[in-house]
């Protein structure tokens, strides 16, 4: 289907590129992009009464880079420009050095067609009283008599453009040696006959660049080019097809060893999802993204977890791509044996709410490590589901994988993780007994105040009594107040007695502080 926007923005951006000096790479992709336009058909562009058209349907000034286009043609005094379907390289080349250039000091539009000979491209001037007849489409201009006109001899010092294109297209040709773009002989051009001199049009009032938008890669190479398309108009109804191009340049800068600029891209197309409404525009990011986000890719988007500078862009795109992606941080916890990457990957796997029942399954792994890694992990996230597998850890032969199920079951907090605790509390060595007590905190873990205070009426270590009391005046509830209070009561006359003193009076000091100002 024929676009108009695409068609008017399309022209527009290679005439503001055109006159730029310094961009050239850009030139000549604005100018392919025009070919193949030409290529699919014809269009005639018009500007009367200020209204920017294209066959007849008019263009929202807001469409990128149309303002400009505007501005020039009527600097060139332009009513219409045909562009007849099949326009070469050349042809457009000439039009748009026309419309770039001048309109006082440089051969104008018409002249710059005659020397190319181009015979596809049909160019209107506004009458005098300002006026013009409108024409009704493209085929009629190409229909006209074809007898041959007496040429309009060259303006006396006009520069032959034939030379500045072939300048031209050698600039651009490729690493090879052969240009780009083909040179083509189109036949001699037939003269038109040329309208009564006019006054110089008054300059238009310059035109404020379009500002562009705020992109975590360079837009001069090929993926942020592409990502720039999309980020100009990303809930527009025709995105799919720039996400399309898109995902092509991501998975070329993947295979390519890209991973930083392709993850930073991802990101971005996450975050464009997120605001995307309800229907296609939102369809069309989940197409995209379905299409992006394999195992191949997440293992490979995970290994950059550990970098700080982009672990919340991975935790994003990871969180993004569900339960997938939350098996393969569970392999990089499992084999992790880093306490700096085992907790960026603890960070990344709680920002992911998707394949958290995969957790108490590794629970059971039988290397210790692993079992004491997803530990961890599950007493971090609070996992009350893995209560009943960490259970089951209190009895491992390993002291290390038993300390973690403790810490665990201490940071949940639930109702099922009492009875485990208290079991540990009472039976387990001083140092766990400690342990166990100093990450237990809160409100939330008032269900273990009973074993708490039932474990301080006979708890013989100085130092688990501290932590022990301390616990209980951070959860804070009635009934642990009056635990420490009765246990401040406690006999002097034993050494016992004064230790359960001395660590409930330090208890009550940090209950009864008043809060900082």
């Amino acid at each position: 289907m024929f676009n108009h926007e695409l068609y008017a923005s399309s022209l527009a951006r290679a005439v503001d590129l055109m006159r730029k000096g310094d961009a050239k790479e850009q030139q000549k992709a604005a100018l392919r992009a025009l070919v193949s336009l030409a290529a699919a058909g014809s269009a005639t562009v018009r500007h009367y009464d200020g209204v920017l058209s294209i066959d007849d349907v008019a263009i929202d000034p807001s469409v990128p880079h149309t303002g400009g286009l505007a501005g020039r043609l009527a600097a060139h005094n332009i009513a219409e420009i045909a562009i007849g379907r099949g326009a070469e390289a050349p042809e457009l080349f000439a039009l748009l050095k026309g419309l770039a250039e001048g309109p006082y000091g440089a051969p104008q539009v018409k002249d710059r067609l005659r020397e190319a000979k181009s015979n596809r491209i049909w160019v209107l001037l506004a009458d005098l009283d300002d006026t013009p007849k409108k024409r009704s489409s493209v085929s009629h201009l190409f229909d006209a008599d074809e007898a041959a006109q007496q040429a309009k001899p060259k303006r006396p010092g006009a520069k032959d453009d034939a030379d500045a294109y072939a300048a031209w297209n050698e600039l651009h040709s490729s690493s090879d040696g052969h240009s780009t773009i083909q040179e083509v002989d189109l036949g001699p051009l037939e003269p038109e006959e040329e309208p009564p001199p006019v006054a110089p049009a008054v300059p238009p009032a310059p035109v404020a660049a379009e500002p562009l938008p705020d992109l975590p890669i360079a837009n001069d190479t090929p993926l942020g080019a592409a990502l720039l398309a999309v980020a100009r108009r990303p809930h527009a109804g025709d995105v799919l097809d720039r996400l399309t191009v898109l995902a092509e340049h991501v998975q070329a800068a993947l295979a390519g060893n890209e991973t930083e600029a392709a993850l930073r891209v991802l990101a971005c197309l996450v975050g464009y999802e997120a605001g995307a409404a309800d229907g296609t525009p939102r369809n069309s990011y989940r197409i995209a993204l379905k299409r992006l986000l394999n195992r191949d890719t997440l293992v490979q988007l995970a290994s950059f977890t550990t970098d700080p500078r982009l672990a919340d862009d991975v935790a994003l795109v990871l969180a993004r791509a569900g339960a997938e992606a939350t098996d393969v941080l569970l392999n990089l916890l499992a084999s992790s044996e880093s306490i700096r990457e085992r907790k960026a990957y603890m960070n990344a796997l709680r920002a992911n709410p998707h394949g958290r029942d995969q957790i108490p399954i590794m629970l059971g792994h039988p290397q210790w490590f692993v079992a004491r890694n997803v530990a961890e992990l599950a007493g971090e996230m609070r996992l009350e589901e893995a209560t009943p597998a960490l259970g089951l850890l209190l009895a491992h032969a390993d002291q290390r994988v038993r300390r973690a199920a403790c810490t665990a079951l201490a940071k949940i907090g639930t109702p099922a993780a009492g009875e485990p605790l208290r079991v540990a509390m009472k039976e387990g060595a001083p140092e766990l007994r400690a342990v166990i007590a100093s990450l237990i905190g809160s409100a939330h873990a008032a269900v273990l105040s009973a074993p708490l205070i039932a474990q301080i009426e006979s708890e013989e270590d100085p130092e688990t009594l501290k932590e022990m009391c301390g616990a209980l005046a951070r959860i804070g509830t009635p009934e642990t107040i009056q635990a420490l209070e009765r246990a401040r009561q406690a006999s002097l006359f034993t050494r016992r007695g004064r230790a359960v003193r001395e660590a409930a009076e330090a208890a009550l000091k940090r209950v009864r502080r008043p809060p900082a100002p």
